[in-house]
C-alpha cells in the first residue's frame, strides 16, 4: 500500500475474528455445537477436530483445499435452519467468548465513527449475528453456495485465507470506495502477515510465535489481550 497516499476522512478498521475477537476458533466451537445438536456425525466431528489441531501447530499444507473438502459437510442442510442454528450458537455458546479489550477496542473505533469490518476465514453464517451484536459496518468471510435455499457443500469463492485474503479484501475496499482510506488491521496469525503488511498500521493480537517475531522485527504494535 503506498503509505504517501492522501487519506479521507474516516479510517478503516480491519478486525480479524478467531483469536483476536474471540479466544477460540469459532468454526471449531460451531462444529461442536453442530454435534451436539445431532447434525454432525461423530467421525466427521472427530476429523475436523483433527483439521483444526493441524491448523493451530501449522502444520496443515494446502489450506484452501482442505477448507473446502471440510466445508462439503454443509452439502443438503437447510439455510434457514442453520442460520438459526447459528444465531442460538452466538447466544448460548460464542457471546461467552469474547476477548473484552478486543471488543472494547471496536466499539472505540464505532464511537470515533470509524468503518469497521469484521474479516474471517469462518462461514459467514457464523460471523453475521458478530457483525450484527456490534453493529459493525461489513464482514468479508467465506461464502457457502446455496440452491433453493439448500447448502451446496461448495465455496462460493476463494476461502478468506491467506494471500487470498489480502486480494480479497483489497477488491472489497475499491469496490466500496474505501481503499483511499487510512487502513489499521488487527490480527493474530502468522496467514495474516500478508493483509499486515499491506494495510498503514499493522496491529498484531495475542500474535503466534511466528507472528510475534516478525511483528518485533517491523516495530508493529503487540496488545496481548487474553
Amino acid at each position: 500500500m503506498n503509505k504517501n497516499r492522501i487519506f479521507s476522512n474516516k479510517t478503516v478498521v480491519l478486525f480479524d475474528v478467531d483469536k483476536t475477537l474471540f479466544d477460540d476458533q469459532t468454526q471449531k466451537l460451531f462444529i461442536k455445537f453442530l454435534y451436539k445438536k445431532g447434525k454432525i456425525s461423530l467421525y466427521k466431528y472427530t476429523k475436523l477436530l483433527f483439521t483444526f489441531l493441524l491448523y493451530k501447530l501449522h502444520l496443515l499444507p494446502f489450506v484452501n483445499h482442505i477448507r473446502e473438502k471440510a466445508f462439503e459437510i454443509t452439502k443438503g442442510w437447510n439455510v434457514k435452519e442453520i442460520e438459526e442454528l447459528s444465531r442460538e450458537f452466538f447466544n448460548k455458546i460464542l457471546i461467552s467468548h469474547f476477548i473484552n479489550r478486543s471488543k472494547e477496542e471496536i466499539l472505540k473505533h464505532k464511537k470515533r465513527g470509524n468503518i469497521v469490518i469484521l474479516f474471517s476465514t469462518s462461514w459467514n453464517i457464523i460471523i453475521k449475528p458478530v457483525k450484527e451484536y456490534l453493529n459493525t459496518d461489513y464482514q468479508i468471510s467465506t461464502e457457502i453456495e446455496s440452491k433453493q435455499n439448500i447448502f451446496t457443500g461448495k465455496i462460493k469463492s476463494r476461502a478468506v485465507y491467506g494471500i487470498d485474503k489480502v486480494k480479497i479484501i483489497n477488491k472489497f475496499l475499491k469496490n466500496n470506495n474505501l481503499d483511499k482510506n487510512k487502513i489499521i488491521a488487527y490480527a493474530d496469525h502468522i496467514s495474516d502477515f500478508n493483509l499486515l503488511k499491506f494495510v498503514d498500521i499493522p496491529v498484531a493480537v495475542n500474535p503466534d510465535y511466528k507472528l510475534r517475531k516478525i511483528a518485533k522485527k517491523n516495530n508493529w504494535l503487540i496488545y496481548n489481550w487474553k
